[in-house]
């Protein structure tokens, strides 16, 4: 009965022994298999998840929201109408292509047949129609992405700079520094990096008097993640509309005249939008001030 016994107590602490055995060898095959399921560390992408549920509740002001169509219908006619109004509803001065020098710029081409001017319902629908396979959930997915707090501020100029746009992106801080930010007041600076260097972005940290944000591009599906196609651009536009009054958003390349930020600034709060061209040896320069809008969604 004693030798029975003991051979129970030693089959029982066997098969404790190989299920432990199983069980790690479980564990270590699962870890394995999350660090193998993308390029980066798995303990990374759970802190950054549990950081976007905490920050949730501060991004709802980018979700999408549903509104009527007739609603937008009216509230863009009332738009052009006050633009009449003021005077700030202009025909484009468009030259025939044969007469037009600076490329990129739209022309007339005689040949073509002159295009019928369309209502304002058309133009709207004609907008909406581009939205219509848009995912809404991915798109919350991806602002999640972006959990920094409304700045409260009246302006907040915004721009991002990899590697090789680092020495034109400088011009484009000094800029601001000289002719910008001594005219104004109630107003932040955020740069996005896009891939900075690390002696860069010390260098960015100690000079720029600005905000440096990482911007998630590891975090965002294989497709948006080349730079070169340039998903970076909207992505932050849109993430960053609803957080300051006005944004603006400017390339490294952007340089601003004397005097200009004031009338511009104002010009933003009349008309909603405004791009502005301009010309230098470097070449086309462009600036986007947007006004937040209820449905720049």
């Amino acid at each position: 009965m004693e030798k029975m016994l003991r051979w129970m107590v030693r089959r029982f602490r066997a098969k404790r022994i190989l299920s432990l055995l199983i069980l790690m060898a479980a564990v270590i095959f699962l870890r394995n298999k999350i660090k193998a399921y993308g390029p980066y560390a798995y303990e990374d992408t759970l802190a950054k998840r549990a950081h976007l549920a905490d920050e949730q509740w501060k991004t709802e002001s980018v979700l999408l929201k549903e509104v009527n169509f007739n609603v937008m219908l009216r509230d863009y006619e009332k738009k052009i109408k006050d633009l009449q109004t003021s005077g700030l509803w202009k025909m484009n001065d468009v030259k025939p292509c044969a007469k037009e020098k600076r490329g990129g710029r739209a022309c007339i081409e005689p040949s073509c047949p002159e295009p019928k001017p369309a209502q304002p319902e058309e133009n709207l629908k004609s907008v909406l129609s581009t939205m219509s396979g848009l995912n809404h959930e991915d798109l919350r997915v991806l602002m999640r992405l972006f959990p920094e707090p409304p700045t409260d501020r009246r302006a907040m100029f915004v721009t991002a700079s990899s590697s090789n746009h680092y020495n034109e992106s400088q011009g484009l801080i000094r800029n601001l520094q000289q002719n910008v930010f001594p005219l104004i007041n109630n107003y932040t600076f955020v740069i996005y990096d896009l891939g900075l260097l690390p002696w860069q972005r010390q260098q960015l940290q100690k000079h720029c008097h600005c905000e440096l944000r990482n911007f998630p591009l590891k975090f965002l599906p294989s497709r948006l993640q080349n730079l070169k196609c340039y998903t970076w651009k909207p992505m932050i536009v849109q993430a960053n509309l609803p957080k300051a009054d006005i944004l603006v958003w400017m390339d490294a390349s952007v340089r601003f005249s004397n005097n200009i930020i004031k009338p511009l600034l104002d010009d933003v709060e009349r008309r909603g939008i405004v791009i502005y061209p301009g010309a230098r040896h470097e070449g086309d320069k462009e600036v986007l001030v947007s006004l937040e809008s209820a449905y720049c969604g």
